[in-house]
């Protein structure tokens, strides 16, 4: 379970890299 939990850190990391999420 700890897979799960280090995706989903980098899919909000990458999230917050990207600046059109912060449209």
């Amino acid at each position: 379970m700890l897979q799960e939990s280090w995706c989903s850190m980098k899919l909000s990391t990458l999230e917050k890299t990207r600046p059109q999420s912060q449209e």
